[in-house]
């Protein structure tokens, strides 16, 4: 079996990812331009929907 493809390295890989895409939105949420966009309704409900998301998912495994 190959190791890179495990579920510990795909959840790993997706753990990154989600500290990338957050890293991301801090910065640009520090640009005039892009707290605008951030500030959209749409995208406060995005990023509200994802944070739900991953509440459900500490809640499911028993994190607190």
């Amino acid at each position: 079996m190959d190791p890179s493809n495990t579920i510990e390295v795909a959840v790993e890989q997706r753990i990154v990812g989600l500290f990338s895409a957050t890293k991301m939105l801090r910065d640009l949420s520090k640009q005039a331009d892009g707290r605008e966009v951030i500030a959209r309704k749409q995208c406060i409900d995005e990023i509200e929907m994802v944070r739900d998301a991953l509440s459900r998912i500490l809640d499911d495994v028993g994190g607190k």
